[in-house]
């Protein structure tokens, strides 16, 4: 805002002596300083109180700002919270695999799975096991191969003999072990498992890709 230059005094002065000299007697050149005083001063006063209303104006619009510019970070900051939260429990479910025979008592529930087939555990030379480590429940588990046989069946600490996939739920702190009938030729070993989590969210889990949200079904 840009404001004229107040007139001095000596310029309120030197315009009042013309126009006293037009009027003629001393008394009226006392009256005529009077006025114009009192004119400057009360012209000084409205100067002066608009340069605090321009600077007023200015500190109201940072402020504003300011304000705003606060509120743009807290709504990104719960933005990244939120999206934290959400990841939270599927960053804590873990895809590994392990090699050799069953694992210590799984060999009887799976020579009872295997049984009608023909195969023995020994045949079952791909495995992999998902690790539940959130403090929530997975549901609907699969574990697959990226173009190849999907594994044959899965064994858990709670479940008494093998079962066949989709595992329904994998409890906090449970593990489960995928089996598959004889070895997978796919090479490179693409494996992968998808679930659900406690928020309902479906994730996809690959051992080599990492963590990503499960595509959708076309």
């Amino acid at each position: 805002m840009q404001l004229a230059t107040a007139p001095t005094l000596t310029d309120w002065i030197g315009a009042g002596a013309s126009v006293v000299a037009a009027i003629g007697g001393a008394g009226t050149l006392i009256i005529a300083l009077i006025l114009i005083i009192k004119q400057y001063r009360a012209l000084s006063v409205t100067i002066d109180l608009s340069g605090k209303q321009e600077k007023a104006l200015v500190a109201t619009t940072e402020a504003l700002n300011d304000e705003m510019a606060h509120r743009r970070e807290d709504r990104l900051r719960q933005a990244v919270e939120a999206e934290e939260r959400r990841w939270e429990q599927a960053r804590k479910v873990r895809l590994l695999p392990f090699w050799g025979w069953p694992e210590k008592g799984d060999t009887d529930p799976l020579s009872a799975f295997l049984r009608p087939s023909g195969l023995s555990p020994r045949d079952l030379t791909t495995r992999f096991k998902v690790i539940n480590r959130s403090d929530d429940r997975i549901r609907h588990v699969i574990v697959g191969v990226d173009q190849g046989p999907s594994p044959s069946c899965y064994l858990s600490h709670f479940e008494r003999s093998a079962q066949v996939i989709p595992m329904p739920v994998l409890p906090p702190d449970e593990e489960a072990r995928f089996y598959w009938k004889g070895a997978v030729t796919v090479s490179p070993l693409e494996v992968f498992v998808e679930f659900t989590d406690g928020a309902g969210a479906r994730w996809r889990l690959h051992h080599r890709d990492g963590l990503s949200v499960a595509p959708r079904d076309e």
